[in-house]
């Protein structure tokens, strides 16, 4: 689909008749605005998934009554939740005590964590 779009944006391009250089330049600068909005675009929806997961964690907090489990475990929800929307903002005030979600591996795997927490 990328090699469609990148072929798309060629031909015109090629009319122009640029140089080499110019030609390879372009095609570099599109394919990193390509995955400037991937990353952007996935950014937005993990941010929108911890706010589902903070207000799963709200109604839940509602529904528990008095079980101090319920409780327990939706106010975990609640912070892991927002904890998730600051990762994606990138606050750097929360990053710099959690290093580990500055790195792929662990944000993957506190992702899969809060998953198995909100499915659980």
């Amino acid at each position: 689909m990328i090699q469609r779009f990148l072929v798309r944006s060629i031909r015109p391009l090629q009319r122009l008749q640029l140089g080499h250089s110019d030609l390879s330049s372009v095609l570099k600068t599109t394919s990193l605005q390509i995955l400037f909005f991937r990353t952007q675009a996935l950014r937005i929806i993990a941010g929108i998934c911890g706010l589902i997961v903070a207000a799963l964690g709200i109604y839940l907090l509602n529904q528990s009554g008095l079980n101090p489990k319920s409780v327990i475990h939706a106010l975990y929800q609640i912070l892991f939740g927002i904890l998730i929307i600051f990762c994606e903002l990138r606050v750097e005030r929360v990053l710099k005590y959690a290093k580990f979600l500055t790195h792929f591996l662990g944000l993957g795997l506190y992702y899969l964590f809060v998953a198995g927490l909100a499915l659980g």
